[in-house]
């Protein structure tokens, strides 16, 4: 059986309108050995960097860590540096400006309920995730993409705890997302990735690891016209549930791997002249 959750929005959106701790900023910089409180990029093009061993700590329910509140704004976190959030419906990074740019190679941690590390709420947002993301708690997510035309990257680790919780959480239309690395959900009613909008292109060569529970999925797919290439070097423990028309599932050259799919729709699938055999849902 899919995992059926409702779209975040609600609380996302709540959770963007809160203020924040921290009085209006420009451009900010965390330096090696400062470690700081609730940040604000208030203006556009502002610019965070979070230096190698440069922390942001923030402790405070509704009061994300990392508030980009305007547009084309970019925020690097580099390797060394650390995002910490400890508290219940806030979030590591929020971004509620168009065309942002968010970076990391370092480490982002949040814990709490409905806790998330990265959430993007306006259109064509960019997010690469080259190090750590790691969130803690009732339905936590570690990427959470609100909004059309968004492109996600995941080459590092996501790793989520709690029940009901996601890896990465796809709810704009026509956005892009490619894993390489690894996605990983613990607890029961989870999903490594969920997508919700139409138009979504999500390419794997990474591993994505759920708990084998009927609960749970490694990738549940509820809108239509969703694209999912699983390329060579892909590892996937767990159901992929697939509810949407006309979606495609494409098998590249290489995979050699047991998948396990629960198609309630007519899906196309290309398997690139390699040899398969199926056994119910089996592939």
């Amino acid at each position: 059986m899919s995992v059926c959750k409702l779209s975040l929005f609600g609380v996302l959106l709540a959770s963007a309108t809160l203020l924040s701790a921290a009085a209006d900023a420009q451009s900010v910089t965390i330096q090696s050995g400062t470690t700081s409180g609730n940040q604000v990029l208030a203006n556009p093009g502002d610019v965070g960097i979070i230096e190698s061993g440069g922390t942001i700590d923030a402790i405070t329910d509704g009061i994300d860590a990392v508030s980009m509140d305007d547009d084309a704004q970019f925020l690097e976190n580099r390797a060394g540096g650390l995002i910490s959030q400890s508290g219940n419906l806030a979030a590591g990074i929020l971004s509620n400006g168009l065309d942002a740019n968010i970076l990391n190679s370092g480490s982002i941690l949040t814990t709490g309920d409905a806790s998330y590390a990265i959430i993007t709420l306006k259109d064509r947002a960019y997010v690469d995730n080259g190090a750590e993301i790691e969130s803690q708690g009732p339905a936590a997510a570690g990427i959470v993409s609100g909004a059309d035309d968004a492109v996600i990257k995941n080459s590092g680790s996501i790793r989520v705890t709690g029940i009901a919780a996601s890896g990465v959480i796809l709810d704009g239309l026509d956005g892009s997302f490619e894993n390489s690395g690894s996605i990983e959900t613990i607890d029961a009613t989870s999903s490594g990735i969920l997508v919700n909008k139409a138009g979504t292109i999500i390419t794997n060569s990474g591993r994505i690891i759920s708990p084998l529970l009927n609960t749970s999925e490694a990738i549940g797919i509820g809108a239509n016209n969703v694209t999912l290439n699983l390329l060579a070097g892909t590892a996937v423990q767990g159901s992929i549930n697939v509810f949407g028309n006309g979606g495609a599932v494409n098998i590249g050259k290489g995979l050699n791997t047991a998948l396990t799919f629960n198609l309630f729709n007519p899906v196309f699938l290309d398997t690139g002249g390699n040899p398969f055999a199926t056994n119910g849902g089996l592939l």
